[in-house]
């Protein structure tokens, strides 16, 4: 059986891409690598060393998803299961669930336990 899934419609994809824009022009994103903000700030992104934000700009955006590969392969241990984008097969997987939770009464981040799962 073949199920065609569309979650979002082209409109909504533009909507998110320009609060993406957005949100890289006026806020800004955090990088932890003082050599990505070096190469940020040589490629025209607005850096602040400080507290290392880059604020990036729509024209670089749009020159990396130009010349971003438009196929790729996610590399397995075994060879035999490499997975190459884009695909006609998706998977979806709900088993498990997140590595990390937030405690509802505290607060704090901590490591997700089974008993988390079931509550």
């Amino acid at each position: 059986m073949l199920t065609h899934a569309q979650f979002l419609s082209p409109d909504e994809q533009q909507i998110i891409h320009n609060e993406s824009i957005r949100i890289l022009e006026e806020v800004g994103a955090l990088f932890h690598s003082k050599k990505a903000l070096d190469i940020l700030a040589k490629s025209g992104a607005k850096v602040d060393q400080e507290n290392n934000i880059a604020k990036i700009p729509a024209e670089m955006v749009d020159q990396a998803l130009k010349t971003a590969p438009k196929s790729f392969v996610c590399g397995a241990r075994v060879p035999e299961k490499d997975f190459a984008l884009p695909s006609t097969f998706t998977g979806y997987v709900l088993d498990n669930g997140g590595i990390f939770t937030r405690d509802f009464k505290t607060g704090e981040r901590r490591v997700a336990s089974e008993q988390d799962h079931y509550n």
